[in-house]
């Protein structure tokens, strides 16, 4: 597989608004997201993006981390929940995006495709909240 923007962003050799880490997995904000505090969690080692295509045992690990930061999120910014999506068509790194969702309109309204560019200011507010 070739190297992607994640596999760069766990090595560090990127910038990234991480949320949190451990040694195998990591979180933190999309750059381009679809609603506020929208959250990206990867393998720090790069894995196939089609989830059906990964070991039960590394996805149950992977899960437990994502359901972590979802607990994190949501108790911190106060969201209702986050919409949980593995679809992995953009890059080929496995990952999750969690959007929090934080009124019932909002997730009537709910458009994973509209992007917006992060602000470095929402950014810093957003892991203030979460730090």
């Amino acid at each position: 597989m070739e190297e992607t923007i994640f596999s760069k962003i766990a090595k560090k050799q990127i910038p990234a608004y991480i949320i949190h880490e451990n040694s195998e997995f990591m979180a933190f904000l999309d750059i381009f997201p679809s609603g506020y505090a929208q959250t990206l969690v990867i393998p720090k080692e790069q894995k196939d993006s089609y989830f059906a295509k990964n070991d039960s045992g590394f996805l149950s690990r992977f899960m437990e981390y994502t359901k972590s930061i979802t607990t994190l999120l949501d108790s911190k910014l106060g969201s209702l929940r986050c919409i949980l999506m593995l679809e992995g068509f953009e890059v080929n790194h496995l990952h999750a995006k969690l959007y929090p969702i934080f009124t019932l309109q909002e997730a009537i309204d709910f458009n994973p495709r509209k992007k917006e560019k992060l602000q470095e200011t929402v950014a810093k507010e957003i892991l203030g909240k979460l730090g």
